[in-house]
């Protein structure tokens, strides 16, 4: 059985209330969430958080319906940027603050971008994070005279890491 979406007013067989006939397609009962105040993305100081109410009356018979928005990967990519940036930059300097010996340091970040090369297509595609990716490298190469970070730098960038003169 196929309704008009409350929304849009085109056809659509996703039923949202158990109660009466309203319908609504995907993504418009997740615009309908946002712009009622369903669903928030929180930034706090170390994580992202989608907070969601339990409940949401239906447009039409007004009746509690149980509501958890739909997770796409579309709808996950800020979430999963931000989770991906805040790891890089926690594990840059966890491991740049910690009172390491300079083998033990290296081992840790040639870890770390291996972790970080699974990444690699997700990095180049966001702006910050290759920014990111490129301070960690460039100061690991001339600061920790980390000669692995070069290697990196031309895996992620085709380019060797400029010299400072």
């Amino acid at each position: 059985m196929s309704e008009n979406c409350f929304i849009c007013l085109e056809k659509t067989s996703n039923k949202v209330c158990k109660q009466c006939n309203c319908y609504a397609h995907t993504s418009c009962w997740g615009r309908y969430m946002k712009e009622n105040g369903v669903c928030e993305l929180v930034e706090e100081e170390d994580c992202l958080m989608l907070l969601t109410k339990n409940f949401i009356p239906c447009p039409l018979c007004r009746d509690e319906n149980y509501c958890v928005p739909a997770t796409t990967r579309s709808k996950t990519e800020t979430y999963r940027f931000h989770t991906n940036f805040l790891f890089a930059h926690n594990y840059y300097m966890k491991f740049k603050n910690l009172d390491l010996s300079k083998n033990l340091r290296f081992k840790y970040l040639d870890m770390s971008f291996k972790y970080f090369k699974n990444l690699k297509q997700f990095i180049l595609e966001n702006e910050a994070m290759t920014e990111c990716i490129k301070i960690i490298l460039s100061d690991t190469y001339h600061i920790d005279r980390w000669n692995n970070a070069n290697y990196y730098h031309m895996e992620f960038f085709g380019e060797q890491i400029e010299k400072i003169i």
